[in-house]
């Protein structure tokens, strides 16, 4: 984790050659080079030296991360974009089937404040009724609360 060359890193982003996401896959980045990287954990120094007028948060399958998240942006003056990446199922209230446990992966990120109303409407919904070893939604909830969120995805959604 320490032996990332962050200046490096830095100029290659500031150049516009690497996006956070090709980080992750270039480097195999962890949780914790994302976050320094983007510089959540010393106050966003890093995300505002970079000249980045927007960050993203994704947690997985939560929100944990969020408020922290939007108040350190802010203080920085970085615009803070609150996401999720949630596990689509067939049915998010199955725990018997074959299928429980298949789980796709989908990134909601939030375009609005009705955008982000609907990630806790839908996370908490995972957690409550479609826990099954994670917390799961479907197409059906997805549908429910479709104001505001944006998808993007790098998986098969069902």
């Amino acid at each position: 984790k320490e032996n990332v060359d962050w200046q490096m890193l830095k100029s290659e982003y500031a150049e516009g050659s690497l996006s956070l996401t090709v980080l992750a896959e270039k480097f195999n980045l962890s949780y914790y080079v994302l976050v320094r990287l983007a510089g959540m954990e010393d106050g966003g120094k890093p995300a505002k030296d970079f000249g980045m007028p927007a960050a993203a948060i994704t947690d997985h399958g939560n929100l944990y991360g969020a408020a922290y998240f939007y108040t350190t942006c802010k203080s920085y003056g970085i615009k803070p974009v609150i996401g999720c990446e949630v596990y689509v199922t067939k049915d998010h209230r199955d725990k018997d089937s074959e299928f429980s446990r298949v789980r796709h992966h989908l990134i909601l990120l939030a375009k609005n404040n009705e955008g982000y109303h609907n990630l806790v409407r839908l996370v908490s919904k995972g957690f409550l009724d479609g826990f099954h070893y994670k917390p799961r939604v479907d197409k059906a909830l997805l549908r429910q609360h479709s104001e505001g969120p944006c998808a993007v995805s790098h998986d098969k959604v069902l």
